[in-house]
């Protein structure tokens, strides 16, 4: 600070110099340069946890209604296309999809009772790169029963299993 005397002999502060202004710009500027990176990870985080919750929603309700019915939603063999940003209410499995989601969703109902095959197929169309490979995520959700119980392919049993794609 620049210091001067008054005509009693007291010293009184007439502002901050040029290098105390650099000094303090340059300090918030090393911090910014810190805390940008950190607070991406945070929200990319954040999104993907927000993502995976919706899934275990939208997976719980497709459980209730296979309980109900003997068969996931939708009924048949159809296909249910949610975009981005769409509002879009599945009210026969009790699940919204709010207005401003970032993800697609393709949700496969395939379900033949002759032969006693349930199918719930469900694309993730991620809206972000969380895994860092420079390209936006793509997940796959399988559940399929057969007789009432999952079926199995080895080690594999077709219950919510979850494949990233890429």
């Amino acid at each position: 600070m620049c210091h001067s005397k008054t005509k009693t002999g007291i010293n009184s502060s007439r502002g901050f110099t040029l290098v105390e202004v650099v000094i303090v710009i340059g300090i918030i500027g090393v911090l910014a340069a810190v805390a940008v990176p950190i607070m991406s990870t945070f929200t990319k985080r954040a999104e993907y946890h927000s993502l995976m919750a919706t899934l275990d929603q939208l997976l719980d309700a497709q459980d209730s209604y296979y309980i109900l019915n003997n068969s996931f939603y939708p009924e048949g063999i159809r296909l249910i296309q949610i975009n981005s940003g769409q509002e879009y209410d599945l009210p026969e499995i009790g699940f919204k999809f709010p207005k401003g989601h970032k993800h697609r969703f393709w949700i496969y109902g395939i379900n033949w009772p002759a032969l006693r095959l349930n199918y719930c197929i469900i694309y993730i169309f991620a809206d972000d790169d969380y895994n860092g490979d420079g390209m936006n995520d793509y997940y796959l959700i399988m559940s399929y029963y057969q007789n009432g119980e999952p079926l199995k392919s080895g080690s594999i049993t077709y219950d919510r299993y979850f494949q990233q794609i890429r």
